[in-house]
Parts: C-alpha cells; structure tokens; sequence
C-alpha cells in the first residue's frame, strides 16, 4: 500500500509570505528562530526583524521589543519563531492584534534531524510500508503515518494529536518488568531515563548499564543516580566497532559523534561491553547514531533476545534500517511506535518486544 500526501505546508506559507505586501517580522530570537529565519533566507525571504518580549531585551542586540510593535498603527505581519506556539496561532493573534498575515514554519529540524521528502518516500515507499504493516496496533500505525505525513508536507498537527507524555517506561499492555532487569541506558544523558527505569520497577533490578561520553553529562549522571546500587557508568561511545571517534560535547541532550566535534572520545562496541554477560533492556537516544551502535549489538540481540526501545526519528531511513536490522538479529520481535513530543516529529521510539516477553490479548 503506498500512502498519499498533501503539498507542503511550508512551501505554501513561503508562497504567502512573499506576496506579502507589509514588514513581515519574526517573532522570537532563539535556536527555532533563527532556523526558521535560514529556512526562509534559503528561499529569498528577508524579514524586517525580530521581535521579542520586553524582558528579553537589550539595546546590545538587533531586536525589536514586543511593546514597540504592538503600539504601531500601520499594519505588519509575523512569522511565528517560537515552537512551542506553532501550534497556538490563536494565542499569538490575541498578542498582535493589528497583524495582517500569521504565519508558521514548521519543518524546521536540528542539525542531526533529516527531513523526509516526498521524493525520499516515493523512492523508499515500499520500506515504509513495511514498517507500517509489521506495527501491531492501531495507534503504532497511525503514529507511524503522522510522523511521515508531518515530516513530508512539514506540518506539526497530525503527530501531535498521537502524543504520549511518559516516554520509554509507559504503561502498555504488551510487556511487563521483571525483577531481574539488566537495562543498557545508550546516551544516558543526566540519569533522567535512569530514574524512571527505576521508578518503574519499583527499585528491583539487578544492574544497570549507564552509557554517557560527555564528560559534563556523566558528572551530573553520577550526582543524580549515585544513590542507587548496581549502576555501571561507561564514558564511552557505542558504535560498531573499538577505537576512538570525535565527538561534540554540547553539554546538553545534543551531545554527538561529529566529524567537527570539539573531543576525541573511547568508542566500543556493546558485544565487547556486555561481553558473556545477560542484559534484558535496551534503551537507544544517541543523536542519529543508533545504527551505528546497533551494529555492535548483533551479538547481544542474536543471543539475548533484549526488549529493545530505539529512538527513530533523527534519519530519515532509521525507521525501515532499524527494523530490518533488528529482524536479521532474531525475527520473533513484536512492533510499537510512540510519539513523545508535544510540538512535532521528535522523541518517535520503536518498542521491540521479543515473543519470550511479549504478552498476548486484546489490542487498545
């Protein structure tokens, strides 16, 4: 079955913006901001300025004060620069009430997100819908066709109607936790997925593997998780292979493998990691790298059958690489998808269920 999109969303809002008679300003100065203001400089789109709430002011930076616009009398228009209000064109029409057009861009992606083109679908379409059929419930099938829809017309409202707010530990039918846990926490970050594991079992657990390669990031690990028995902290990256990689500390959730990066930092493989040893759960959000740590894994899969929650949303072929991979590895896995973010196309995670801890009954 291949699927059938609408135009882009933003291609229609640049075509608006440049019959656009008035001063059209952005609203907003942050990271979202001035993606948007690239994307739109990318068409030939040059914007008369930013604005910004009054607090976030000063006379040392080339922005316009929210004050000062909402006082003119002459008519403007505003292409909305924060993401959060993409969605909530209401709430920004309430702020400029002279504003002649409103306008929101939304395929606007961080550095290690890719977009998904009609082309990229109309070429893969058939990995797509493999993807699609082996989901196994009606809300996995329906987040998948949002993602893809959302990403291909560049248009936020179809994801964020499948949003779930608990991400990775949420409570599904399918699977349950057991006593004897041995999770692998890939891009640990500060303890925050660490934590929930182990709220989520209630603290019984036998050992946790907490990987995290920027120095900062595992600091604050340690503090937040210290605590707790039987954490191992690997300051490594997982990839496919051992040696060294350069990597960018961000010192925050973007922390990557970068050819630019500002680090040189030990990278391993999760068979030579977990070696002979048993692990049950497999949690994966490393900025696009995931199949390149998968790829050390294919012992570990093969052998132990792990309950796997890979995120797929950073490449725009993660979603049909991931899955096949996971099959070549043991082929008796159950499929879930879930969106975790409330603005757009991000935070989309694969559930692998192996059939050994797959439990059966009514779908929801």
């Amino acid at each position: 079955m291949k699927f059938s999109f609408g135009n882009s969303h933003d291609d229609q809002e640049i075509e608006r913006i440049k019959e656009d008679i008035n001063p059209v300003y952005i609203y907003g100065a942050g990271v979202f901001a001035q993606n948007v203001e690239r994307k739109l400089a990318q068409h030939g789109v040059n914007l008369a300025g930013r604005i910004v709430d009054d607090i976030y002011w000063s006379p040392d930076r080339s922005l316009t004060r929210l004050s000062d616009i909402i006082g003119l009398t002459g008519t403007y228009s505003i292409v909305i620069g924060i993401e959060s209000l993409c969605n909530h064109p209401d709430r920004v029409k309430d702020i400029f009430r002279n504003c002649f057009g409103l306008y929101t861009i939304m395929g606007v992606y961080d550095f290690v997100v890719e977009s998904i083109t009609m082309d990229d679908y109309n070429k893969h379409f058939r990995e797509y819908d493999r993807v699609y059929e082996r989901l196994e419930d009606d809300l996995s099938k329906k987040t998948f066709y949002d993602y893809l829809r959302s990403k291909i017309e560049e248009d936020n409202q179809y994801i964020v109607k499948d949003y779930v707010a608990e991400q990775y530990f949420l409570d599904m039918p399918y699977w349950s936790y057991r006593e004897d846990e041995v999770f692998l926490d890939v891009g640990a970050f500060d303890g925050d997925t660490v934590l929930r594991f182990i709220s989520s079992v209630n603290e019984k657990y036998e050992r946790i593997y907490a990987v995290e390669p920027d120095p900062d990031n595992l600091n604050a690990l340690k503090r937040n998780t210290g605590q707790f028995d039987n954490i191992i902290y690997i300051e490594s990256v997982m990839g496919d292979s051992s040696g060294t990689i350069t990597f960018n500390s961000d010192r925050n959730l973007s922390s990557r493998i970068d050819d630019n990066g500002d680090m040189i930092v030990k990278m391993e493989t999760i068979d030579e990691l977990i070696g002979d040893e048993r692990v049950s759960l497999i949690k994966m959000d490393i900025e696009g790298a995931e199949m390149l740590a998968l790829d050390g894994a294919r012992r570990t899969i093969s052998r132990e059958h792990p309950m796997l929650f890979i995120c797929i949303y950073h490449k725009k072929d993660d979603a049909y690489r991931i899955m096949d991979f996971i099959d070549s590895c043991y082929p008796n896995y159950h499929y879930y998808m879930r969106a975790h973010h409330p603005i757009g196309p991000l935070e989309v995670v694969l559930y692998a269920i192996p059939e050994e801890r797959f439990i059966s009954g009514e779908q929801v």
